[in-house]
């Protein structure tokens, strides 16, 4: 699947040159920008005050419960920060690019 996905934007920014690679790097921005933000519950939902509220309360989880889903929102964020930087970078240099080859 990752070949696949990565001959597909190869594929992007073979065919639409610079403003291929601004494209594929804005839609790897947004998509980890919407995850980062999903993470919990659905941010546009009555879900989000309940989790909110279920987090002061903390509704009795174990010590050991908390830990182990703290590190596990840790490692998706981090993932998430990484790509989402990558995807900048993309947006940067197609940028760049695009405009080198204009003028």
């Amino acid at each position: 699947m990752l070949f696949v996905l990565a001959g597909a934007g190869l594929w992007i920014a073979g065919r639409f040159g610079w403003i291929g690679l601004m494209l594929l790097g804005g839609a790897t921005w947004l998509v980890c920008s919407r995850a980062a933000l999903d993470e919990d519950v659905p941010t546009w939902s009555p879900a989000v005050l309940r989790a909110a509220m279920e987090r002061q309360i903390g509704q009795g989880a174990a010590p050991e419960a908390t830990a182990a889903r703290r590190a596990e929102r840790l490692t998706l964020a981090s993932a998430l920060r990484f790509y989402g930087r990558c995807g900048m970078v993309l947006m940067a240099i197609g940028a760049a690019g695009f405009i080198w080859q204009r003028y």
